[in-house]
């Protein structure tokens, strides 16, 4: 005869799933967030991009300033996202082993 304990772990988190971009737009937006934490401003990385020839994903024109601005903007989501754990630890039960 023997005692064991039990309790039940429910953890919540969005950072486990597949959150897949090709490579080009990694780069594009790695890029982006890199000039933004150098400290430049949106204007400053809309010059940058436009004279490196950088379009846009899908409409293939030029960005501008609200362009960067939203970019930024999801890139900070999806960083918080990722960090967003919730844990819930139930109540230990004491259990008899017959």
């Amino acid at each position: 005869m023997g005692f064991y304990f039990t309790n039940i772990l429910n953890i919540e988190t969005k950072s486990l799933c597949l959150d897949y971009i090709n490579k080009k737009n990694k780069f594009r937006l790695d890029l982006i967030m890199n000039l933004h934490n150098e400290g430049k401003s949106n204007k400053e990385i809309v010059t940058f991009l436009n004279s490196k020839g950088i379009k846009r994903r899908n409409k293939n024109d030029d960005y501008s300033v609200k362009d960067v601005f939203m970019c930024i903007k999801k890139l900070e989501v999806r960083e918080e996202r990722k960090k967003d754990i919730k844990y819930k630890l139930g109540m230990w039960k004491l259990c008899r082993d017959m």
